[in-house]
């Protein structure tokens, strides 16, 4: 991996590090005051919401990473008229989803509400993924922290001064919208010095061209923004908000340390896209497959021993059920990175449609498996079906692509696996 990859990664992982241990924090604390029913409630319009910026972005995530790593300027313009597309269908989407929810009980549709604002910087933040791509992830770190700590300020505050919990809705809104207005500022007082001679022509070809080709890519995205969420509307349905609140920490706590493979993924996939050679290509994938595999198995074991103690420490008692179902999570989490490599890998030789056919079956075999399991085992069953489908999603369904390429990437990477131990071995015998 390139030193300028390798640097991006680190302000990547800074970043979620120190977001990490103050959500944990914070959010513990305030999971503490409202408990696990209010806490299920936020779990399910954060899923709702999620799945909406998914839709938002109309698969355009990849394409534009894509494009400016080729070609900066026509990806600026490409951006650029993304933006515009996400704002036309978040804004239908949302006030679809307020007004399902607008008679259900109040404090639900105000925490709806927040969510909704919130999310909206998200879907249409492109200039985030404009820094991402150009190496430039120490700015998104700094600017979302800065908006981070504003925000775990307040809801310590809120808490603290035990103030009525509806208050919880404004740092929900300026977690998201401090750092999108920053980094919009830096953007045009900064990058857009460079790129202001660029003309905004020709909108509805590029319209055409982000609906053409991110249709193939969004069939995909919904898919797999639908998928792992499905426990999640499963779970209120059949077992209340205080099951989904108990399993929404489980899930928090899972998937906390995702970001530390994500951060490798997003930094280093530019320079896969660039390589010409597909063996090369093979070969630095199956690196980034390895380095998920050995982080994954730190935090696993790890979270075995200590994982119990910081549930109830952080959480307290009311959420000490949720340690057997968030191991069994983070090995779907572990599963889900590799899942994440193995689709950019698909992207890499245009095969956008394959993923759309294949996250549609992964959706339809989710239904019946998530609702069998929650059924019978509860939220435990819950993470079983996560485990279940991220291997099947990872494996049997993205092995039928171009005779088997993902496959043959993943077989190195066995191969490579103890290869790697064993020189490591080697080295310490030969230093004994």
């Amino acid at each position: 991996m390139k030193k300028n990859s390798l640097i991006n990664s680190s302000w990547l992982i800074i970043e979620k590090v120190i977001s990490m241990l103050g959500l944990f924090l914070v959010s513990a604390f305030v999971a503490r005051y409202i408990g696990p029913s209010m806490v299920g409630q936020i779990a399910l319009a954060i899923a709702c919401f999620q799945i909406v910026i998914v839709v938002a972005q109309f698969g355009s995530e990849n394409i534009i990473i894509k494009r400016l790593s080729k070609k900066r300027l026509s990806g600026i313009k490409l951006a650029k008229t993304s933006l515009i597309l996400r704002v036309i269908i978040y804004i239908l989407c949302a006030a679809g989803i307020l007004l399902y929810v607008r008679s259900d009980n109040y404090v639900e549709f105000v925490f709806f509400c927040a969510v909704g604002i919130a999310s909206f910087f998200t879907a249409i933040d492109v200039v985030a993924t404009y820094n991402d791509t150009n190496l430039n992830s120490k700015r998104n770190a700094i600017l979302n922290l800065f908006g981070l700590i504003i925000s775990l300020a307040m809801r310590y505050i809120i808490v603290y001064m035990q103030l009525n919990p509806l208050l919880l809705t404004l740092p929900i809104i300026t977690t998201t919208l401090i750092p999108f207005m920053m980094r919009v500022y830096f953007y045009y007082m900064k990058d857009e010095e460079r790129t202001k001679n660029i003309r905004q022509e020709k909108y509805l070809q590029h319209f055409k061209y982000l609906i053409m080709t991110g249709s193939a890519m969004f069939i995909a995205n919904i898919s797999v923004a639908i998928y792992p969420r499905v426990n999640i509307f499963f779970l209120s349905e059949l077992s209340g908000s205080h099951e989904l609140g108990i399993y929404s920490v489980a899930v928090t706590l899972a998937t906390s340390w995702n970001f530390i493979m994500l951060a490798f993924v997003t930094s280093c996939f530019p320079s896969i896209y660039n390589e010409e050679n597909e063996n090369l290509a093979a070969i630095k994938t199956t690196q980034l497959n390895v380095i998920i595999a050995v982080i994954s198995t730190v935090v696993i074991v790890g979270f075995i021993i200590f994982g119990s103690y910081i549930i109830k420490t952080l959480y307290g008692p009311a959420f000490t059920t949720a340690w057997r179902p968030a191991v069994i999570l983070c090995a779907g989490t572990m599963l889900s990175a590799m899942g994440a490599v193995s689709s950019r890998y698909i992207v890499k030789f245009s095969g956008y449609r394959y993923l759309s056919y294949k996250s549609f079956i992964a959706l339809l075999l989710c239904m019946p498996v998530s609702y069998f399991l929650i059924k019978n085992h509860g939220i435990t069953g819950a993470a079983c079906s996560v485990v279940a489908l991220e291997f099947l999603s990872l494996t049997v369904l993205n092995y039928g692509y171009k005779n088997g390429t993902v496959f043959k990437m993943h077989r190195l990477t066995l191969t490579f696996i103890p290869a790697l131990l064993s020189h490591l071995w080697q080295q310490r015998q030969g230093k004994a």
